[in-house]
């Protein structure tokens, strides 16, 4: 359980990736999620977040509060394919394919995706806030973009290849089919290599400690189930000798 605790948010944040590409694949008519097997991952995947949802729900001490906090979870596990395959077996999509329950059910479909990204990125929040990452992916993409800035004045190059240019540049790949040529260019090409590496460097590092404050947060809850235990089995032999004690 401690480890299905610690990859828990990686987990959902997949889970949901995953299950809004289907949604808007289906949406684009590329793969119809009310046939096999599509049909059948976009049911576990349901599944697996409405039993998470509950689980969560009953865990916790304030039902209102939960409800309150989690209102996207709640939409991502409404099953809207589920709904809209009862009116096909009906044979009644036919006959308003043309008219409301044809916009009804893209409104939905655009609904769920709403309801997915909203749990994921509460998932993702989280992992950002580790190390103060957000900090230095704000400060990446500024240097990023001041970078193609400069390369494409003192380059002449358009600003699309500029930036393209720059992300290559930041991630040390180097394509070589743009390359700098003034002394400016080359400098900016420096900074971006070394913010590319910073910025690698922090990500490695934060997704270490992500999983070592959720392995921490775990190990602090149990000690603190523990203590609740003991605390209410002292209370509880306090009862036992009163009453012994009464009945001598």
């Amino acid at each position: 359980m401690t480890a299905l605790k610690k990859y828990y948010d990686p987990i959902i944040i997949i889970l949901a990736t995953f299950s809004v590409s289907l949604v808007i694949l289906d949406s684009l008519a590329l793969i119809d999620l009310t046939l096999s097997p599509v049909r059948e991952i976009d049911i576990l995947i349901l599944l697996l977040f409405t039993t998470d949802y509950i689980y969560r729900l009953f865990q916790s001490d304030q039902k209102g509060h939960f409800f309150k906090n989690n209102i996207m979870d709640l939409i991502a596990i409404i099953p809207f394919h589920s709904v809209f395959a009862v009116f096909r077996m009906a044979r009644l999509f036919r006959i308003a394919r043309l008219t409301r329950l044809s916009r009804t059910m893209r409104m939905f479909r655009l609904t769920r995706v709403v309801g997915l990204i909203g749990k994921a990125t509460k998932h993702i929040r989280k992992f950002f806030n580790t190390n103060g990452f957000a900090y230095m992916v704000y400060a990446s993409g500024t240097v990023l973009l001041l970078g193609a800035t400069v390369y494409s004045i003192a380059e002449n190059v358009n600003f699309i290849d500029s930036l393209w240019w720059a992300f290559v540049t930041s991630t040390t790949v180097g394509y070589g089919d743009i390359s700098p040529v003034s002394a400016v260019g080359r400098i900016t090409a420096m900074v971006l290599m070394l913010t590319g590496i910073g910025m690698f460097g922090a990500l490695t590092s934060t997704i270490t400690s992500f999983f070592i404050i959720s392995e921490d947060e775990n190990e602090d809850t149990q000690h603190a189930e523990i203590k609740e235990l003991n605390q209410k089995i002292g209370q509880l032999l306090v009862k036992i000798e009163n009453l012994e004690a009464k009945s001598k």
